[in-house]
C-alpha cells in the first residue's frame, strides 16, 4: 500500500510544472486559481485494505480521496460488475463489511466511487451513503448495454444523492456496435470505432436525464479509453468542439469539464473530522484539462504475499473483458 501510494507522489513531483496535488477543496481552489492543473489520488480497488476498517484511515492519512469498494472482480466488501458475465456473486451488492465502510468513507470524507461494483452493489450504495458519490468512468448502459455503464434507475438515484457521473471515452461503453462486436470475439482492428460524437450523445442522454449538474467527463485514457478523435489529451478540443455544434455554450462546457467534479461535489462532500472541523474532503483528480482517471496498480498479489488477505478473501478478478 505504501509503495503505491509513493509512487502516486512520485508522480506529482513530475507534475509539478503543470500543476499540483490537492487534497482538500481549499487546496482545489488555491491551485485552480493559480491557473494550474489539480491532481488527486484515488484508489481503484478497496481489495488492499484488507480486514481491517481502520486501514481506510490509512489510506486516507496517505493523500487517498476517493475509492472504489471493487474493481474488475468480487472482494471482501462489494460484488463487481463483471458478476454479469456467469451470474455469479458473494454478497448480493455490499457485505457487511461493505456498508462498514460506506460510513466510514462517509465519516472521512473519501468519496465512493461506483464506477466498478455490481448494479445491485450500487443501488445499496446509494441508499446509504450520507453524502453524493461519482461514477468516476461510465455512461448510459441506455445507449450501450455494458456492465459497467449505468441504467437509467442507477442513473435517477444518483441524481437525488447529489452525485455526478463522469461520462467515459471508452470504446465499447459509447458504441453498441463495438461492444456487441468485440464481446462476439471480434477482432479489435476490425471493429466498428467509437467516434467523439458516439461520446458526446452519451453525454446529451445524461443531461437530459439527471441535468448538467450531475454530468462530468473522463478520458480514462490509462485504462482503454481512447476514440476516434479522442485518443490523447492533445485531442481534446475536439470534444469541445463536438460540444458547441451541439448548442452547449463555453460557459455550460466549462462547467461540465472542470466545475462538477472540481467544485460543485467537493463542496458538497466537506465532512467533520470528529473535531468539529471541515477540512477534510472527497474528489476526483482533474487533469490535462478534462478530468482524467488514474488507476492505482494491481497489487492483489503483493498483499497474499505479504499479509495473508487473499487467503480469507481470495481474488476472484473476472479480468480479460471487452473493451
Amino acid at each position: 500500500m505504501l509503495m503505491i501510494i509513493f509512487m502516486h507522489k512520485d508522480f506529482i513531483i513530475i507534475f509539478l510544472n503543470y500543476g499540483s496535488c490537492a487534497y482538500t477543496s481549499e487546496d482545489v481552489r488555491r491551485i485552480v486559481a493559480a491557473g494550474k492543473k489539480v491532481a488527486m489520488i484515488g484508489i481503484e480497488n478497496a481489495y488492499p485494505v484488507g480486514p481491517d476498517l481502520s486501514n481506510i484511515e490509512k489510506f486516507y492519512d496517505l493523500g487517498g480521496r476517493y475509492m472504489s469498494l471493487a474493481h474488475n472482480g468480487h472482494n471482501q466488501f462489494s460484488d463487481s460488475n463483471t458478476g454479469e458475465s456467469d451470474d455469479i456473486y458473494w454478497h448480493g451488492g455490499l457485505s457487511e463489511m461493505g456498508r462498514f465502510a460506506i460510513r466510514e468513507m462517509n465519516r472521512l470524507g473519501i468519496m465512493i466511487d461506483i464506477s466498478h461494483p455490481s448494479r445491485d452493489s450500487i443501488m445499496q450504495t446509494l441508499a446509504l451513503s450520507q453524502a453524493p458519490v461519482i461514477a468516476s468512468h461510465s455512461a448510459a448502459r441506455a445507449l450501450a448495454d455494458h456492465s459497467r455503464n449505468l441504467d437509467d434507475d442507477m442513473l435517477l438515484a444518483l441524481k437525488e444523492n447529489g452525485g455526478v457521473v463522469q461520462t467515459v471515452a471508452f470504446g465499447s461503453y459509447v458504441n453498441e456496435a463495438r461492444r456487441v462486436y468485440l464481446a462476439g470475439d471480434g477482432d479489435r482492428e476490425d471493429a466498428p470505432p467509437a467516434t467523439v460524437a458516439d461520446f458526446v450523445d452519451h453525454i446529451d442522454y445524461l443531461v437530459d436525464l439527471i441535468g448538467i449538474d450531475h454530468v462530468g467527463i473522463s478520458s480514462d485514457f490509462d485504462g482503454g479509453g481512447g476514440l476516434v478523435g479522442w485518443n490523447d489529451a492533445s485531442e481534446s478540443f475536439n470534444v469541445t468542439l463536438e460540444l458547441v455544434r451541439r448548442g452547449y455554450t463555453a460557459a455550460r462546457c466549462r462547467f461540465r469539464a472542470n466545475t462538477n467534479f472540481g467544485f460543485v461535489l467537493i463542496t458538497r462532500c466537506l465532512r467533520g473530522d470528529g473535531n468539529g472541523t471541515t477540512n477534510r474532503v472527497s474528489a476526483i483528480q482533474c487533469a490535462l484539462g478534462t478530468t482524467q482517471h488514474f488507476h492505482l496498480l494491481d497489487i492483489e498479489q503483493l498483499l497474499i504475499e505479504l499479509t495473508g488477505v487473499g487467503e480469507q478473501y481470495p481474488v476472484n478478478d473476472h479480468r480479460g473483458g471487452q473493451f
